[in-house]
């Protein structure tokens, strides 16, 4: 099986649409490799965000904050970015990529278009849920996961507003042509996420979110304590909720 490419349509519309959820459409090969993993799932904990989010900021303090999780990689062609990066993703050539996917061995592949790069989720790395709680976080990759993997829990990170999240990216890359160019597609994917929830939850697709709207510690010792009780808020912030009212508007539609 080759790879599907998605150039053409953003990936978390493609992996969001509702009509996708109402279709058995999952690779069998992906089924077989997730069976053995399936008594298991509850160990998995997954979060989706787009750039700018904090899905990598969270992932740290928690781990901090309980050592005895531990860290699901992403799989991807993207070069690593700095030297400790190795410990987030799982970086290899397009040529190995291609070779362990066409095996069935990297599961929910897809091609990011604003970068050109594939990602995806290694079954060897999926394994080490089998030892105990584990975080994953991604994009697109992770609602066909939750799919394969239904007792697992995925959750939507976000900010209180728009301008939170252009600011941490800013901060974080400088006011930059791309890092511009970035913010505004953050705020499209997280507007395609967002209104798209209630099908998403519905569906069991997502669990529910996490706000990103304290420190980094206060909002990793919550989502923990969320973790154990399996309790989600489903309500976006308010002024998140206007700043997507907005931005639809000038689409001229009211969904996505």
């Amino acid at each position: 099986m080759h790879m599907k490419e998605m150039e053409s349509i953003p990936s978390l519309w493609y992996q969001s649409d509702p009509r996708r959820l109402d279709q058995t459409n999952i690779p069998l090969g992906w089924v077989r490799e997730v069976v053995p993993l399936r008594a298991y799932a509850q160990n998995l904990f997954a979060i989706v965000g787009t750039s700018g989010c904090g899905r990598d900021t969270l992932i740290d303090a928690m781990m901090v904050l309980s050592p005895t999780l531990a860290r699901v990689r992403r799989t991807t062609t993207r070069p690593s970015r700095y030297p400790n990066e190795s410990v987030r993703i799982l970086s290899l050539s397009e040529s190995s990529f291609t070779a362990i996917q066409q095996n069935q061995k990297i599961l929910c592949p897809y091609r990011y278009p604003p970068n050109g790069k594939w990602y995806g989720i290694s079954q060897d790395e999926l394994k080490i849920i089998k030892q105990g709680p584990a975080i994953l976080e991604g994009t697109a990759e992770i609602l066909p996961l939750k799919m394969l993997l239904p007792e697992s829990t995925a959750v939507i990170i976000v900010p209180r507003s728009f301008n939170q999240l252009e600011q941490q990216l800013i901060g974080r890359d400088g006011e930059t042509a791309e890092t511009l160019k970035r913010v505004e597609r953050s705020k499209r994917e997280l507007t395609i996420l967002l209104t798209r929830l209630p099908r998403l939850i519905e569906t069991n697709a997502i669990n529910g979110i996490v706000i990103n709207d304290d420190t980094p510690a206060n909002v990793g010792s919550r989502t923990l304590m969320q973790m154990q009780g399996n309790m989600w808020p489903t309500a976006i912030p308010q002024k998140l909720q206007t700043d997507i009212t907005d931005y639809l508007s000038q689409w001229n539609c009211t969904s996505v």
